[in-house]
């Protein structure tokens, strides 16, 4: 490929290509150890638009940018590996797995071969974002975007790029997660005892202490104190194995209430019936919950499956509510109850009150007749 200089601007380059006439660069720096480097850009459309980056870089290299104009080539692949390695040690065992599965399944195959500094809002929006959609739902698809913003944030801090280009980018909104209303609640609890042991006691455990689905998970025998009527929350599990809680204050001990823990008595009964009859042994620290038909730990697939069976043998819509939901109500009733924010954050395991009010502090159907009533009552006109 034949490059012609061009007569109006001294670094500027044209060429033939396929689809005609484009323009390139060279720019000729030195590095901090007087290395002399020359960076190359092709692919213009105009010269005024060669001339512009040029510009741009003539910028950056008076101000001192030279790691910017060094690193200004690099793929999003090639910054993953970097910002890996830079963080990987610092990450906690859940989220180690978590960026590296985005990465390897979702952002290196759809955006690896991008250069880091050409990644804009349209072009993210319709290699990554607008395929994610079609396979994720929106909020798995806001989980794999809040990684990439940390990528990219991420390269900023560290001068491989001026400013996140990215930032604001519109994602759809998902169906928000909501308490169970009154009127479903009580349909939901008629029918729970009708479902198998584990799920009757797993859904009355995250309804009753509002617990999250992985911490449930991980609960073994030894995490229940019978005694004192405490469970200590103290570790996470989900597909990829069981590691610390999600942040620091989600290591508790909450109190059980009197039902629940009669309902844990009941349960650890035909759990030890169940490995005496496959002939397995059963420890002090045997997981709470496990398949009453195998022994085998539930996993969330089958826990959220028999949720939505619940929902539908209640005539819930089974789509209405999520297994979190559960967490939602146990916040919100509280809450609505008038139980001290501060006390509902250490119960749920927020580091502070506004998170839990941010999060939970919902309306519940019907709340807002309810003050209309005690308004009622209390002027007595």
């Amino acid at each position: 490929m034949k490059l012609i200089k061009s007569k109006k601007y001294q670094n500027i380059y044209s060429y033939e290509s396929k689809k005609g006439t484009k323009y390139a660069l060279r720019f000729v720096y030195y590095d901090f150890t007087g290395k002399r480097h020359e960076k190359q850009q092709r692919g213009f459309k105009t010269e005024l638009l060669a001339h512009k980056a040029e510009l741009a870089l003539e910028i950056k290299y008076a101000n001192n940018d030279v790691q910017q104009i060094l690193d200004s080539s690099m793929t999003v692949a090639q910054w993953i590996e970097q910002f890996v390695a830079m963080n990987t040690e610092h990450w906690r065992p859940n989220t180690r797995v978590n960026y590296k599965n985005s990465f390897n399944r979702y952002v290196i195959p759809l955006l690896g071969n991008k250069r880091l500094d050409q990644l804009t809002k349209p072009k993210y929006q319709q290699l990554f974002i607008n395929p994610l959609l079609e396979n994720l739902s929106p909020a798995t698809v806001g989980n794999h975007n809040r990684i990439m913003m940390a990528l990219i944030n991420s390269a900023v801090e560290n001068d491989v790029l001026a400013k996140n280009k990215l930032r604001g980018i519109k994602l759809p909104k998902g169906k928000p997660r909501q308490a169970l209303s009154k009127q479903d609640l009580i349909k939901f609890n008629q029918q729970l005892p009708k479902s198998q042991p584990e799920f009757h006691t797993i859904f009355s455990l995250l309804e009753l202490t509002g617990m999250r689905l992985g911490e449930s998970m991980a609960l073994r025998w030894t995490d229940v104190n019978f005694e004192k009527k405490t469970v200590n929350i103290n570790k996470t599990r989900n597909a990829l194995g069981t590691g610390p809680t999600k942040t620091m204050s989600g290591t508790r001990i909450i109190a059980l209430p009197q039902s629940l823990i009669k309902l844990l008595k009941h349960y650890l009964l035909i759990q030890k019936k169940m490995c005496l009859r496959l002939k397995l042994s059963f420890e002090s620290d045997h997981l709470v919950f496990t398949s009453s038909k195998h022994n085998v730990p539930l996993s969330s697939a089958i826990i959220d499956y028999n949720f939505r069976q619940v929902l539908k043998d209640s005539d819930i819509e089974s789509d209405k509510y999520v297994v979190h939901s559960l967490r939602h109500t146990h916040a919100t009733y509280l809450l609505n109850s008038g139980i001290n924010p501060v006390d509902v954050a250490k119960r749920l395991g927020h580091s502070n009150a506004n998170i839990t009010l941010g999060v939970y502090a919902h309306s519940l159907d019907g709340s807002d007749q309810e003050i209309a009533s005690k308004i009622d009552s209390i002027v007595n006109l």
